[in-house]
């Protein structure tokens, strides 16, 4: 055999490793590459699933928004109409179901009218009428 044949047979004998390699090599890639796949799929599942509870959640802190927000602003005037309800009518079971929840029914109820007024900047007068808090005269 001469040198050019030689040379021949064994670039022919190195490509065919070549392609083996490659082959099995291709083969592993493309194992790993169908298990991120698998796994991005997992992971978009995981997210979907994630954002759904985490609307729940948000709706659930707006109800809880709400319940407050309404609390805070009629709360006051019913535990007010209780107390003069459980006092007026002398009804014992709504004095014990204020006591049960730490309020005592002796206590005067707020006036409505005197909050109202000090958010307005203004003070009952002795008379009777309305003036301004800071024309008030002496």
């Amino acid at each position: 055999m001469t040198f050019p044949a030689l040379l021949s047979a064994a670039a022919a004998a190195l490509s065919v490793l070549i392609s083996i390699f490659l082959f099995f090599g291709n083969n592993g890639n493309q194992e790993l590459s169908s298990k991120l796949q698998k796994r991005q799929a997992e992971l978009q599942t995981e997210q979907g699933q994630f954002q759904l509870q985490q609307q729940q959640l948000q709706a659930q802190q707006q109800v809880i928004n709400t319940a407050n927000q309404l609390g805070q602003q009629v709360g006051p005037a019913v535990i007010a109409d209780l107390k003069t309800v459980a006092k007026e009518n002398k009804n014992d079971k709504i004095k014990n179901l204020l006591i049960k929840y730490g309020v005592n029914p002796e206590d005067p109820a707020p006036a409505a009218d005197k909050d109202k007024d000090k958010d307005k900047g203004t003070a009952p007068a002795a008379s009777g009428t309305k003036q301004p808090a800071g024309n008030a005269k002496p």
